[in-house]
């Protein structure tokens, strides 16, 4: 199990995830919500739903989303967002993808967006979702593809380096959900049908360097696992350092395009 497998680097970056990153995700959940195509009697299952970019896009349509994840942190900031705008057909569950304390066939769609990547057991949190659809029901899950095919995230990797050379990025893992093949194949072996995958693309844009990266940084999971191991000047100089080395090679307007995968699939209806 990695650390990114475990609540806490979720819960101490929640308020910042939901800040900033909740709103780039909310663009891929609509991209999931316009392939499954929820009506309005349909109920949702939204699995590592983190701040709730895909909970709240589906409340739109759908009758009731269920909406689980296992990080205190970001279901509070769900809670948030759901007095904010008055969505009362949410019900927001503390759990482990893996292991959901839901009935059989409890919805008649299912989605997990960027989060099925960082579970130890991929197979049993397909499984899961599978076995908690509907015969007939639908799932999207989407995915980040290797960093090197990111823009965005080898420009964010780069600035990382220059500030924490002596912590490199962890190395990509071979059996990530990270091509339209694997995807296929893993929803393959957890039971589903029907198989898609599509590609997906946002921007991010940036405009002042040293504003994104403070807003990036307060939001990232992975960086507030280094947190505990500096000091505040020191801590706050590497970001410095980041943001130099970013702002050297970046013009005043920076448009990266962030792609992503997104797996569709059916359980079979008998």
């Amino acid at each position: 199990m990695t650390p990114l497998s475990t609540p806490t680097p979720w819960s101490r970056a929640s308020k910042g995830y939901a800040r900033w990153l909740h709103h780039h995700l909310s663009l891929y959940a609509h991209d999931a919500l316009a392939a499954l195509a929820p009506r309005p009697t349909d109920r949702v299952l939204d699995v590592g739903c983190g701040a709730g970019a895909a909970t709240l896009a589906f409340a739109r349509e759908a009758a009731h989303v269920t909406a689980v994840d296992f990080s205190p942190g970001m279901l509070q900031a769900l809670n948030h967002a759901l007095r904010s705008t008055d969505t009362t057909n949410v019900t927001v569950l503390e759990g482990d993808g893996q292991a959901l304390v839901l009935p059989d066939e409890h919805a008649d769609l299912a989605v997990s967006m960027f989060s099925l990547i960082f579970f130890p057991d991929r197979h049993a949190g397909l499984t899961e979702l599978y076995r908690c659809l509907r015969p007939g029901g639908r799932v999207a899950i989407s995915c980040w593809p290797p960093m090197v095919d990111s823009p965005a995230m080898r420009w964010m990797v780069e600035g990382f380096s220059a500030g924490f050379p002596e912590s490199p990025p962890p190395e990509r893992a071979p059996t990530d959900l990270d091509s339209a093949e694997g995807l296929r194949e893993e929803l393959a072996a957890a039971g589903f049908v029907d198989l898609e995958v599509q590609p997906i693309c946002h921007e991010v844009v940036v405009t002042d360097v040293a504003s994104f990266w403070a807003d990036m940084c307060d939001g990232s999971a992975p960086l507030s696992m280094l947190r505990d191991h500096y000091t505040d000047d020191d801590w706050t100089a590497r970001h410095a350092a980041a943001v130099a080395h970013l702002q050297e090679k970046t013009p005043s307007q920076l448009v990266l395009p962030m792609p992503a995968l997104l797996g569709l699939g059916t359980r079979p209806a008998t």
